[in-house]
Parts: structure tokens; C-alpha cells; sequence
């Protein structure tokens, strides 16, 4: 699995959604999300959808660095939930 995979199947976990709902929720098709979740690669404009709909920066999903506004974050499996940390911000993502 690549960071970009288990971010995908961490924010659906987080959703408490199958893939089905998930893609419908993000605008994608559930073979897409199947595709995303077992490590092919991700087009920028289906991150951007995932995104959106989970209320997290695109940088989460693409781990890229040079997007502005990064947020520094992750899934914390003890809580089952994202936090992302910006400066001295913190926000949970349910």
C-alpha cells in the first residue's frame, strides 16, 4: 500500500462507509475508489474530489509538500479519526 492508498482507505474508515457510498459521497466510481485504495496511482482531479468531500487539504491525499497551506496530519487508529495540525490550529476530521 502507498501513503495516497491508505489515506483514501483511512478517510472512508473514518466516514464509516463501504466503497460504494464513499464514491458516490466524492463523485467517483466505486472501481475507482477499489483502484485508489489497493495502490494505482491517483489523478489530481480525483484527489481533489476525495478531498472535498472529506473536508481535508488535497496535500493529505497527495502528500505534496509544496501545496500551499500545508497542513501536517494523519489518521490516529486509537481514536479512529484524522488530525490535521496547521501552526497552532488542530482539527479533527469525523
Amino acid at each position: 500500500m502507498t501513503n495516497t492508498s491508505e489515506r483514501i482507505l483511512n478517510l472512508r474508515k473514518v466516514k464509516k462507509m463501504g466503497q460504494e457510498e464513499f464514491a458516490e459521497l466524492c463523485g467517483l466510481s466505486r472501481s475507482s475508489i477499489a483502484r485508489y485504495e489497493s495502490g494505482k496511482p491517483i489523478n489530481r482531479i480525483a484527489a481533489q474530489k476525495i478531498s472535498a468531500a472529506c473536508d481535508v487539504p488535497i496535500s493529505y491525499i497527495l502528500d505534496d509538500q509544496k501545496e500551499p497551506g500545508h497542513f501536517s496530519g494523519g489518521f490516529d487508529p486509537r481514536i479512529n479519526r484524522l488530525i490535521f495540525v496547521r501552526q497552532n490550529t488542530i482539527r479533527f476530521v469525523n
